[in-house]
């Protein structure tokens, strides 16, 4: 939003089916899931922050940007009236987390469809159907295969010492295509292949998570906390393994920690659910909450980042071993993914099964897995080559 000042209006417009398929413009911000969400594109204002305190800055120059406009909003529902859409750093002491204002949002829920601009009102997109590239060439990143085994290794030995209990590697890989990747074409493969997860695109980092870290919506908090991982023929059986189980308790006990820093009330389930999904299945905890007033989804997501899901146990022994160990940068690859709006709802998934866009056909996938006692190598790393099958299928493999 400019410093000068304007309006910005949310209005119902007709119901819209294909919502992924609507971006004008290659610069494409997207949070969908089941045909709902918001989709915005172009650029009002952005801004980048890095330190500790990166999403609750981020969150404060978004409101200060409010402050500058006159809000017009016959909608009033989450996500209608001005909305930043924001990528958090991994690591915010050394990374970017990047804050976006659309100049233009569309927006869909069980009750309809509105849109959202700046002064004068756009034209209602139509769907637009792009093709990709025919060929996707993948090498390893930072590590190959062979290496990245022997990163786990290194981890199971610290854990068995006492060093920490559990601690999640990431893994890269590298896609090469033979044509430009429109992340468009990727948002409409995602939502196609993945409709059950939300389907994210911020700043060139385009994925679809199973993981919801927060929803708020006035003033009540919702977590879906993922860890333990199966796949194949017995997925579900083995998913109640003692391993699977002790890495799912790590996980869903540190987002209940950090939910009770910024929560007047809390609830949690007794045991996880399944969560199956088309390349692996999961165990499930759901968490609700509420939240004072005053309290944002920037705040929540602050107080949850990083969960043992993304990071491990002690979250801070975890860490500094992850940064050891990987020795490169994450970015915001694991870190909070989502968008806030002007009266601090919001909805933030951990930015997995995803990857970033490097140059035009050139993007780096990531995937993780929890490594603790237990582990065995060469399983974590089938592991991370089911999870990789999500952007991979998406890229026509």
């Amino acid at each position: 939003m400019h410093s000068t000042a304007g309006v910005v209006r949310s209005q119902h417009i007709a119901d819209l089916a294909e919502l992924a398929l609507r971006a004008p413009s290659a610069q494409v911000l997207a949070w969908l899931r089941h045909g709902r969400g918001l989709l915005g594109w172009g650029e009002v204002a952005r801004a980048t922050f890095t330190g500790p305190d990166a999403l609750r800055e981020g969150s404060a120059w978004f409101s200060d940007q409010v402050r500058r406009v006159t809000v017009e909003d016959d909608v009033r529902r989450p996500g209608s009236g001005p909305i930043a859409f924001v990528s958090g750093a991994f690591t915010p002491e050394r990374d970017e987390s990047v804050f976006v204002i659309p100049s233009a949002v569309l927006g869909r829920d069980e009750f309809g469809s509105w849109m959202t601009y700046l002064d004068e009102p756009p034209a209602i997109p139509e769907p637009i159907r792009l093709t990709g590239p025919e060929h996707v060439t993948y090498t390893p990143g930072a590590h190959t295969p062979e290496q990245w085994r022997g990163l786990v290794a290194d981890v199971v030995e610290r854990i068995t010492r006492g060093d920490l209990d559990k601690a999640v590697l990431s893994r890269d890989v590298l896609a090469t295509a033979d044509a430009p990747i429109d992340p468009r074409w990727l948002l409409a493969r995602l939502t196609a292949l993945y409709d059950s997860c939300w389907t994210y695109s911020v700043d060139g980092l385009v994925g679809a998570t199973p993981e919801l870290l927060l929803r708020l919506s006035d003033g009540h908090v919702y977590s879906r906390v993922l860890a333990g991982t199966e796949w194949g023929d017995g997925a579900v059986e083995r998913l109640r393994s003692p391993k699977n189980l002790e890495e799912h308790a790590y996980a869903a006990s540190s987002a209940a920690a950090a939910l009770e820093k910024v929560t007047i009330r809390l609830d949690l389930p007794g045991e996880p659910k399944i969560l199956a999904l088309p390349n692996v299945s999961h165990l499930a905890t759901e968490i609700r909450g509420d939240v004072a007033d005053g309290v944002t989804a920037c705040d929540v997501a602050a107080a949850m980042h990083p969960t043992a899901a993304v990071g491990g146990t002690p979250t801070e022994i975890a860490c500094r071993v992850i940064s050891e160990v990987e020795g490169r940068s994450r970015g915001r690859y694991a870190g909070p993914v989502g968008w806030i709006d002007a009266h601090g709802n919001g909805e933030f998934g951990i930015a997995l099964r995803g990857g970033q866009l490097e140059d035009e056909r050139t993007i780096r996938l990531y995937a993780g897995c929890g490594v603790v006692a237990g582990s065995d190598p060469a399983v974590e790393l089938a592991e991370s080559e089911n999870k990789l099958v999500a952007m991979k299928s998406a890229l026509g493999d």
